[in-house]
């Protein structure tokens, strides 16, 4: 199993914002007090696909959130 991503943390916020990029809108958010539960930060380490499949990141954040919306434009009943 390769870990394939940035390396780097995003927060929420800098999601929302790039979410809100991709579909030209704003995205209504209520920040709350985080939850003992909640992880301060996820991210993959992408070291071994770098060295094994010789794989880099080729975009980022803002190119996600499109990608990611273009997606789910086209299959919309995909998570229901």
């Amino acid at each position: 199993i390769y870990n394939l991503s940035t390396g780097k943390d995003y927060s929420m916020l800098e999601m929302i914002k790039a979410l809100e990029k991709a579909l030209g809108k704003i995205i209504a958010y209520k920040e709350c007090l985080r939850q003992p539960s909640d992880l301060a930060s996820v991210y993959a380490d992408s070291t071994v696909s770098a060295k094994e499949l010789r794989w880099k990141v080729q975009r980022g954040l803002d190119d996600m959130g499109r990608y990611l919306w273009r997606w789910q434009s086209n299959n919309p009943n995909e998570f229901q």
